[in-house]
C-alpha cells in the first residue's frame, strides 16, 4: 500500500482502527521494534487481537509504506515461523525512489 501521508497513525489498517478489530483490546502493539529492511528503517508493531497481527512500516521521501500479515491460527502478537515467513516477504521489498 503506498500513501502520502504525515503520520503513521492515520494508518487506516491498524488494529482499533478498522472494522473486525476491538480498540479496547488491540490499541497498543505488543511489539514496537526498529526493522531494518534494504537499508532502509522500518518499524514492527505486532498485536494480538485474538489472532496474529504484524505490520512494517516507513516513510521514504513524504510516502508512507505499510505491509500487514496476519495469521487467525495464532493467538499471540509474534510466533517464530510467522515471523520468518514475513520477514523473507519483507526482505524482497524494493522501494521506488
Amino acid at each position: 500500500m503506498r500513501r502520502r501521508t504525515s503520520s503513521l497513525a492515520r494508518s487506516s489498517s491498524l488494529p482499533g482502527r478498522s472494522p473486525g478489530h476491538s480498540a479496547a483490546t488491540c490499541a497498543t502493539p505488543e511489539i514496537n521494534e526498529p526493522l531494518p529492511i534494504g537499508g532502509q528503517a522500518w518499524v514492527l508493531l505486532g498485536w494480538n487481537c485474538g489472532a496474529l497481527i504484524n505490520n512494517a512500516v516507513t516513510v521514504r521521501a513524504g510516502v508512507a509504506y505499510e505491509f500487514a500479515y496476519r495469521d487467525l491460527g495464532i493467538e499471540a502478537a509474534t510466533d517464530p515461523a510467522d515471523r520468518a515467513l514475513f520477514q523473507s516477504i519483507l526482505n524482497s521489498v524494493e522501494l521506488p525512489n
